[in-house]
Parts: C-alpha cells; structure tokens; sequence
C-alpha cells in the first residue's frame, strides 16, 4: 500500500502535465487561427494583386486575342493593358488598367472562364477555392496525425501547424491572391492519387503544378526515378493540349508559347532561397556575383537526385517527395505568400519528431528547434513588435538559415537509416546510444581524424584562397587598413635603425598592440617582401589555425559522428562571415596572429580534458603559445590565466595530473615579466600606448560600449545569434547542475562545459576594452571559428 500514493500522485502529476500542454497548444492554436481569418478578412473587399495579373491577362486574350507577353516586351501597344512594370507609376488610379506579365499557356485556359465575369465576382470564386484548400489542407493534416500514436496537444500541434506559419505569409496570400495554396492543396492530391497508384489523375494533378513552372518541375526527379511514365505522359499532354486554346486565340503555335516561359524571367527563376543575397553577402558580394544563382540551383537538384534516389523504396509517397518539397522551398527565390510551401517539410518534421519510429534524443531536439523556428508562434506578435524576438532578423535570413537547416537534418535522416524501409528505430537508437569500447573507440577516432581532415583541409584552403582573392579585388586591389599602416611605418623605422618609433626623430613610442607582430612585419620588410611577405604570414596563420581548428572540431566530435557532412557545415558556417576571411587576411592586422594563438590554446585546451598528462617531449611545445601570447596582444593578460584556471579546475576536480598546467603558466609569467621589463626600460610604461590612449578610465563606461558592441556583433547574423542562445542554454543547465540536491557534483562536468566556459573567456576582452569602431567587429573574428566550432557540436 506505500507505493499506491506515490503512483497516483505520478498519475496526477502527468495528467496535470498533459493538460497544461494541451491547453497551451490549443490557445497558441486559436491565436494562429485567429491570425489566418483576420488576415482573410482584411483582404475581402478587393482582388489581389497576383489575381488581378492572371485575370487581367485571360480578358486581354479574349478580347484583344493578343498574347500578354506581346504586351509585356512592348511589341503591341494598349492603353488599357500595361506591362506590369508601369504598374508603380499608376498607383491612384491602379483599377483603371490591366496589367499583364505572361505566365503558361495552360494557365490562361484555366483562367479563361474567368474572364467571361467581372473582376469582383471572379475574385470571389477565386477566394473561395483558396478557403476549400485551406480546409483540404488541415483535413489531409488531421487525417495524417490520427496515425501518430502522441498525446493529444502533440497531435493537435501537427494538425494545424500550418495556422503557426510566419504572419506575413498569410497576409501576402490573401493580398497578393497567389496560387500558392492552391498550390499546396495540388501537391496533396498529388500525393493521395500517387498512394491510390491512380497515375492518370496524378497526371492531371502535375499538369495543374506546372501552372508555376519554376516549382512544379522539381517533381519530376521522384516521378522518374519511381518510373511514373504513365503519370509524365499524361502530364505533358494536358499541358500541349491546354496550350491549345490561348494559342488559336493569338494566332500562334502552342510550341511557341510554351517557349515563351523560359524567356519571361529566366534569371529570377535561377534565384534560390539556399543562397539569399542579405544572408550569404560574402558569396553575392564577392565570389558569385553572376554565378551564384544557378549554382544553388544546382545544388538544390544534386540533393534532390540524392536523396530521392536513398530512399526510391520508401512506400509512402509523402515521405518520398520530402526532398522535393524541400527544393521547391530551397530552389526558388520565395515570396511572403511562398513561405506556406514550408507546410510540407515542416509537417514531415514534426511527424518524424512524434512518430512511433523514434529518433535518437538529439536529433528529435534539433528538429524541435527547427520546428520551433519555422512555426515561429510569436510571428504575429513580431509584425508589429519586433523587439520581443531581439534581434531584427530579416524573413529572407530566416528562410535561408531554416532552409540549411531542413535540408542538413533530411540528409542526417538519410545517413541515419530512418527512412529506409529495411531500418528500423531500434537500429537506429543501438548505433546512436551505444558506446563503443575504448579501443575501438581510440582507434576509430585517430582514423577518421586523420582521414576526414586530410581529404577536406586542402578543398576548403582552395575556396579560401578564392574568397580571399575576391576580398582582395573587392577591396580595389588595395592591402592593408589604417592600423596596418602604422604596423609598417614601425616595420620601416625599425629596419632602417629609428628603432621602435613612428616619428622620424626615433623617439621611443608603442603605438602598436602586438610587439610580435611588429617583429613579423620587421622581418619581412628586410627581407625586401614588403607587403606581400606580410600577406604570406597572414595566409600561413590563417591555414595553420583551420588546420588546428579542423583538429578541435574532431576531438570535440565523437567519432561515430565525425562526417564529412559536419565538416561542410563547419565551412558554410565559416566561410559565411564576411569579416573572418577579411580581417584574417588582406588587413594585415596581427588579428590572425592572436587568431592562431587562440587555436593553439584551444587544441591544448582540449588535450589537457582528454588525456591523464602530456608526455615530456611535448610539454616544451605546448607552453609556446602561453609564452607568445602577451606579446601577441595585450588582451592575453586575461585570457590565458583564465584558460590556465580552467584547465587546472577541470583536471584537479577529475584526479589528474597538474603538471603540465603550472609548467604553461611559468611560461607565461616569465614571458610576461621579460616583456612588461623591456617596456618599462625601453618606453617607460608597463602597457602599449593604444591602452592609454583608446581605453577609457572607467570601468562602467567601457562595459556599457563593450556590451553594445557584443550584442551588435550578436545581430550581425543568424550563427552569432543561434551560438548566444545555445550558450545560455550551457550556461543555465551547469547552473542548474552545480546546485542541484545530492552529492558530489564535479564529475557531472565534461569538456564540453569547460569548452562553453571557454567561450565566455573569449567573449570577455571586447567588451571589458569597449569594443571597436572597426567594420565586421574585428575583435570578435579570432573567436569567430571557435563559435562555428561549437554550433557544429550543438547541430551534431
């Protein structure tokens, strides 16, 4: 009888749970739903703009029996119907012209009853199918959930998921009157007539997709490969024989207008969401300024015949045309009323997250979030109040950054077995969640290590070079910023005897920050390099530390998850700032320096939570970059006693050897006495001149500017973004565990924490200095490959 009340007191304690949840889930809901029905109503007392084009192109037609895309590149000439590009000039008076773009023949059949009524009763009809696909939409999702064995507010949440799509999406779809629900609602028959093998109707059901060209062809990569020729065939003949009436009508051939549709806007339709200018500015400013367009399309069907043709045996359709509605999405350069196109990866995602086939506990989290993001609840609230979400975040951001996410997280399903038909969640869960021993672990480690390393090292040193080269094109062919002239106006003194000054008179004066990097630029000039010598040791520091960050990046990793694919994740991530690739290269600057010593730092980091002691053959070698670092920069005065502390916290709380930790810490004292005596002896102050001159005196005013210089640095892109929330998530949870009832907790904290500490360490110096006035905030840049790092971590 002692255990009855402790059981239902658990009973009650999870009904309660569940009823919490559930009611949660459907107020979120009924927000949505209330948010879709205003933006519907708000847009009933006028057609939309799309409606109004297809409409005003079937009607120019039948009445003027003119092909629209005549109109449209001024061959005929109309005072009533306009090319759509006029449309601006005329916005008074917007009712009182038509205007005309030319879409597919096989649309202008299908709007030509429409154009027999007046523009406000056809846009009546046209709203009405928008709210029957609407209503198809959630019936097919209703239907789907019942199949998932979850509590109720779990299926309710995939139900009607898509009432929590992003605001502006349905507020452009009722305004523009876009085809994009019917759209939807097209793909869903799709996918019904494709289960019941009804190929004709499927057929009939690709012909009406083809209505938007550039999104309905990426159905034809699972078609073919599932040999649906049957289906194609039907396809492309109602799409020639719809042609047929519009063609009799402009005295043209249907050959001739289908031809029409490449030639409209070919380059637009090139455009991806994978590769929007505002989040990739580095690939649109710099390396692709042509090429970009169709190489992500590119990419975008290379990953759809990737994963179409992995998962060819998946009987459910659905699942199978997951790769294709993520290329629809990732393949075409999405619109507000295009982002409902996202309801069908999305649904897919949270169906895996809730389905009986389980994933493992990490990539169901990650999904989550990509869910949580794509959802998006407080969408409608962000339309008016921005500052709830903190960080302004443009739509196109979001829907290139949740694109990469969706399409990494189908390719983790893909390798993980989950949607082939001979794997099963078991295998799945034994793979993931079994450890190996530890010798097959040492040996599997030290393998992929080395392998992965060596074959992706040399193909990510030659786009660096390349993005390098552009940056340096870029920047009119000019090296150097303003601080690096005064880097080589010492250089120069210094070869030429003035000694470590900048005036001509050969007055002591240390106006630079690293006294190093002074030596490196001495060295070059007399050696007759100039410039170019300083570039090469930029180069040389910027290879050497991604090699010892690639390194890091596969010690962090447990070995059976080291793939090629995070590597490319760790590249994407990287190569995507703009301010890394500068500042660590063409600048000149010793910020590559500092960079590569907090690489070195890092790595040793990382050893010393891994192994019980370095041998003595290389404790000499690992106390070098705790000697160089101060004078490196002055910031290392701080940083390296706090990586010191924290190594000899994590190794004296796991019983080990602290040997190697005061041998690196009587390095750095010694080098920082011998430095900080030569300044008092050759310039008469213990710290550079920059410090007195650019620091303030005060504490307070310097963590004010150093923290709006961080949370600047913070909205600057999605990743620094992404790594501030993971980083208060680390945060909160050691908390949580350094003060939880029960014993001795010290061992509950891994590398990976003192990692997250570390990164504290490093976010630390900018805003305690005040920040920069630099463009690409170029204190952050030296730490910007140790935030990749662990956001690769987190997505693994």
């Amino acid at each position: 009888m002692a255990g009855t009340p402790i059981a239902i007191s658990g009973w009650r304690s999870s009904r309660v749970r569940e009823t919490i949840s559930c009611i949660l889930c459907c107020f979120v809901l009924v927000l949505g739903v209330c948010h879709v029905a205003s933006a519907f109503l708000e847009h009933t007392n006028h057609p939309g703009w799309d409606f109004v084009l297809r409409h005003s192109e079937a009607t120019c037609l039948k009445d003027l029996r003119t092909d629209p895309h005549d109109i449209f590149l001024g061959v005929v000439q109309d005072k009533f119907f306009l090319p759509y590009h006029f449309k601006y000039e005329f916005d008074d008076n917007v009712l009182e012209y038509r205007w005309v773009i030319g879409y597919p023949p096989w649309e202008y059949t299908l709007m030509l009853p429409l154009s027999f009524l007046s523009l406000e009763l056809a846009d009546s009809i046209f709203k009405g199918m928008e709210i029957a696909a609407l209503v198809f939409l959630v019936f097919f999702s209703s239907r789907r959930s019942a199949r998932i064995r979850a509590p109720l507010w779990k299926r309710l949440l995939l139900a009607y998921s898509v009432f929590l799509l992003p605001s502006d999406a349905w507020y452009y779809i009722f305004r523009s009157g876009n085809w994009s629900l019917l759209f939807c609602a097209g793909a869903i028959c799709l996918v019904i007539s494709l289960d019941r093998k009804r190929e004709i109707l499927a057929g009939f059901v690709w012909a009406f997709l083809m209505i938007k060209p550039q999104q309905g062809i990426w159905f034809a990569i699972p078609l073919l490969l599932r040999r649906q020729f049957k289906t194609i065939g039907v396809a492309a003949l109602t799409c020639l024989v719809a042609s047929v009436p519009p063609a009799l009508l402009c005295g043209k051939t249907p050959l001739e207008l289908i031809m029409e549709i490449p030639k409209l806007r070919l380059q637009p339709f090139f455009a991806t969401a994978l590769f929007p200018p505002q989040a990739f500015s580095l690939v649109d400013e710099y390396v692709f300024p042509n090429a970009a367009l169709p190489f992500g399309a590119m990419l975008c069907f290379g990953f759809c015949l990737w994963a179409s043709w992995k998962i060819r045996k998946e009987d459910d359709w659905f699942v199978f045309l997951q790769p294709t509605f993520l290329c629809v999405c990732a393949g075409y350069p999405l619109w507000h009323q295009d982002w409902l196109f996202y309801f069908f990866p999305l649904f897919f995602l949270l169906e895996t997250w809730m389905g009986e086939r389980a994933l493992p506990k990490r990539i169901r989290y990650c999904s989550l979030l990509v869910a949580v993001v794509l959802l998006n609840p407080l969408s409608w609230i962000r339309r008016d109040f921005s500052w709830i979400v903190g960080v302004p975040m443009s739509e196109v951001e979001i829907l290139a950054w949740s694109t990469w996410l969706l399409l990494a997280f189908f390719v983790r399903l893909v390798q993980a077995g989950f949607l082939s038909p001979s794997n099963h969640s078991d295998s799945i869960l034994v793979s993931s969640d079994v450890p190996a021993s530890p010798t097959n672990e040492s040996c599997l480690g030290n393998e992929s290590r080395n392998s992965i390393v060596k074959s992706i090292f040399p193909f990510f040193i030659a786009i660096l070079l390349i993005l390098v080269c552009v940056a340096f094109l870029k920047n009119d062919r000019l090296l150097g910023i303003d601080d690096a002239d005064i880097f080589l106006g010492y250089a120069k003194n210094l070869c030429d005897g003035r000694g470590i000054s900048y005036a001509m008179n050969g007055v002591p004066c240390e106006g630079t920050t690293s006294l190093l990097w002074l030596l490196l630029c001495a060295l070059s000039f007399s050696l007759h390099l100039g410039e170019a010598g300083i570039l090469a040791v930029s180069l040389f520091f910027l290879f050497a530390s991604q090699w010892i960050w690639m390194n890091t990046l596969c010690r962090v990793l447990p070995p059976r998850r080291r793939s090629p694919l995070l590597f490319f994740v760790y590249s994407v991530i990287l190569l995507s700032s703009a301010g890394y690739v500068t500042w660590m290269s063409i600048t000149l600057m010793d910020t590559v320096l500092w960079g590569f010593l907090l690489a070195w730092i890092t790595s040793i980091l990382v050893t010393s939570t891994s192994v019980a002691s370095i041998a003595p053959r290389r404790l000499i070698a690992s106390a070098i970059p705790f000697a160089l670092a101060p004078w490196a920069r002055p910031e290392a005065m701080l940083v390296v006693p706090c990586a010191i502390s924290l190594a000899v916290l994590f190794r004296f709380t796991h019983g080990k050897s602290l040997r190697a930790e005061l041998f690196h810490l009587a390095a750095f004292l010694l080098s920082l006495s011998v430095l900080t005596g030569f300044r008092m002896w050759y310039f008469g102050y213990p710290l550079p001149n920059t410090y007195y001159a650019k620091v303030s005196p005060s504490i307070v005013y310097n963590i004010q500017e150093g923290t709006q210089y961080a949370l600047g640095y913070l909205r600057s892109g999605v990743f620094p973004y992404l790594f501030s929330i993971c980083l208060a998530v680390a945060i909160v949870r050691m908390i949580i565990r350094l003060f939880r009832e029960g014993g001795d907790n010290n061992g509950d904290f891994n590398s990976i924490d003192f990692l997250w500490m570390w990164c504290v360490v490093l976010m630390l110096p900018p805003i305690l200095s005040g920040g920069d006035h630099f463009k690409y905030y170029r204190f952050f840049q030296p730490v910007w490959p140790m935030v990749c790092v662990m956001l690769v971590y987190v997505f693994s």
